[in-house]
């Protein structure tokens, strides 16, 4: 799922991301810490150092092994959490999906808060390291643009480009302007490259 929280949780508290019930059923299954990690609420994965950042849209990859007992966590592709747990380890535990799914939600009422998604994905099989980086990777080419001057292709929001410096067609687009003394098409600026005459709004 692509997420984007607007606050990380003030400490102590936890707040829910992911919940296998309705918001007032049951505690979530996967919680953000106040330092951006991820895990359950018993534990914080055993390895990796991507933590979710406010205000940052990210993608979070969650790949559960009900009944190797593993979840994995994913952000943009690289390990964030691993967690190894007993509980997880049966075909009806509490990462079994049902017929509903609630994120940012959760039981305890102090651990809902919210944040804002623009996609979610569900797959019936277990999803590695490599298939999370395709994901993402796959996520960062679409509206992606190449330069015109050296080819390098930069992410979707870049307004110049990562390897050369060179401004992206659509920004030097919007910063196009026409003179309304001369009608010289200026690329930039508050003055004519002609004749001088200031921009007029």
């Amino acid at each position: 799922m692509e997420i984007m929280l607007d606050e990380l949780p003030q400490a102590p508290l936890l707040t829910a991301l992911f919940n296998t019930a309705m918001y007032n059923e049951k505690n979530a299954n996967i919680y953000v810490r106040n330092d951006g990690k991820l895990g359950t609420d018993k534990m914080v994965g055993e390895e990796g150092n991507e933590v979710l950042i406010a205000g940052k849209w990210q993608l979070v990859t969650i790949a559960v092994d009900c009944l190797g007992g593993i979840v994995n966590i994913f952000i943009d592709g690289r390990v964030a959490a691993t967690v190894l747990s007993e509980d997880i380890g049966t075909i009806d535990g509490p990462f079994s999906v049902g017929q509903q799914i609630c994120l940012f939600g959760s039981k305890n009422a102090a651990e809902t808060v919210g944040a804002n998604i623009k996609n979610l994905w569900f797959d019936a099989r277990t999803y590695s390291q490599t298939d999370a980086q395709g994901i993402y990777e796959n996520l960062q080419y679409e509206g992606s643009w190449e330069c015109d001057e050296c080819t390098y292709r930069n992410a979707a929001g870049a307004i110049e480009c990562q390897a050369c410096g060179k401004m992206s067609i659509l920004t030097a687009a919007s910063m196009m302007w026409t003179c309304t003394v001369c009608t010289f098409n200026n690329r930039s600026g508050d003055v004519c490259a002609v004749c001088g005459s200031p921009k007029s709004n």
